[in-house]
């Protein structure tokens, strides 16, 4: 007999950013809250944003536990980043 096992995981709920650091002309360090609701194994985070018109995504694998973060670069300069 084989028994077949299938497991159906739905899209996890949203990660939260706390907030905004290191913050430059051209850079900057997103902080992020992981789901309250996983509904199964994270794989990957996507960070998307627009610059210039221009839609950009980022994807982070790996080592998905607290605290998360990532640095974004190639930003605009003279930019003005809200305090």
């Amino acid at each position: 007999m084989i028994f077949n096992s299938i497991v159906l995981c739905a899209v996890p709920g949203q990660p939260r950013i706390t907030h905004l650091s290191d913050m430059q002309s051209t850079s900057l360090v997103v902080n992020w809250e992981a789901p309250t609701v996983e509904n199964g194994v994270l794989k990957n985070y996507q960070l998307q944003w627009i610059h210039n018109n221009t839609y950009k995504t980022r994807i982070i694998t790996g080592h998905l536990t607290q605290p998360m973060r990532a640095l974004i670069t190639g930003l605009g300069k003279h930019h003005h980043w809200p305090r």
